[in-house]
């Protein structure tokens, strides 16, 4: 299966790529800007030249990632996920990679590091340089509805 790698901080978080929707960098051609979508938790969104624009929610994920949260930085990307219908943008510091995983790569929950929110993640991968944690975008939907 494939996922998007997306960083937050020092660590490393992975979504299944078919829950992704698109990228985009706040204030570049035409989209909001970063003080708008921190300032509202909304993005303006259009999938395509035939939809009308609508208001999607946006969070910070290092909000329901990490025990101690990043600070915010004014240089982070939105990403996109649909789940069950519904949209909903993830505030990132990056997102620029795509990996292929086997499931028997993907290790349980059961030795994650102290700073990590276990209740999202649904498994995790050793890396040379720490580890790549799973997260399920239904989970991130759950949350943020109950926010």
């Amino acid at each position: 299966m494939k996922y998007l790698i997306v960083k937050l901080g020092n660590n490393k978080f992975a979504f299944e790529i078919e829950s992704v929707v698109e990228i985009i960098i706040p204030g570049v051609a035409g989209r909001d800007n970063a003080d708008k979508i921190k300032s509202t938790n909304k993005i303006t969104y259009r999938r395509n030249e035939a939809d009308r624009e609508k208001q999607i929610p946006v969070v910070d994920l290092s909000g329901f990632a990490l025990k101690f949260p990043v600070s915010n930085i004014d240089d982070f990307k939105v990403v996109i996920c649909e789940w069950d219908g519904k949209l909903f943008g993830l505030i990132v510091d990056d997102a620029d990679e795509i990996l292929k995983l086997a499931g028997d790569d993907i290790m349980p929950t059961s030795n994650i590091t102290p700073e990590i929110n276990g209740e999202i993640i649904s498994g995790y991968v050793k890396e040379d340089r720490g580890n790549l944690y799973i997260i399920s975008p239904g989970v991130i939907l759950s949350l943020i509805k109950a926010s």
